[in-house]
């Protein structure tokens, strides 16, 4: 197993997640009208399996392994993935502050809290490419096979300590709602 398999995996449940988010939007832009529970249950994803989930093993275990093996050649490549780590939490933020107006039927709202929803879209679907294509062969390159299995080891205890089977279940049975549109309708 690489450094980056685990992580890879979580990026396949993270784009059924965003492909229905993509569909949503477009949804939303045509009928002028947001789901709010759809809506809410996406953040709530997006805040803990992306942000305190995979962003979290990203942060403090790839990228801080890959600093201390190759500092020069990860600098840049780590600040772009961090400040866009940064960018997608803002996206979240503004999403959630149109949210209520754009329930109530303002069209103005519907439409800013769509705009912040593709936009959060676009920028996962630009930062996912970008770690496969960049981030990810620069850490099986760099990482050796005692990193790979500080990685692993790291990575387990993240998800038993910070969550336990009982909330990644919950947070599995989440994507599964949200890819099936919240409606389902699984496409």
């Amino acid at each position: 197993m690489g450094p980056t398999t685990t992580l890879r995996r979580e990026h396949d449940e993270l784009c059924r997640v965003i492909n229905a988010a993509d569909r949503k939007t477009e949804l939303f832009t045509k009928t002028r009208q947001i789901d709010g529970d759809w809506v809410r249950s996406f953040v709530d994803f997006s805040r803990r399996y992306t942000e305190d989930f995979h962003q979290a093993k990203e942060e403090r275990l790839l990228l801080r392994r890959l600093r201390e093996r190759a500092p020069a050649e990860t600098l840049g490549v780590i600040g772009v993935m961090l400040a866009e780590h940064r960018g997608g939490r803002v996206r979240m933020d503004r999403l959630l502050d149109h949210l209520p107006a754009a329930e109530e039927g303002d069209e103005t709202a519907v439409l800013s809290a769509t705009e912040q929803l593709s936009a959060y879209v676009r920028l996962l679907e630009e930062h996912i490419a970008q770690e496969h294509n960049v981030l990810f062969p620069l850490a099986e390159r760099v990482l050796a096979e005692d990193d790979v299995r500080w990685l692993e080891r790291a990575s387990a205890e993240v998800e038993l300590e910070e969550f336990g089977a009982e909330e990644r279940a919950r947070l599995d049975a989440l994507a599964v709602y949200l890819a099936d549109d919240g409606d389902g309708d699984d496409r």
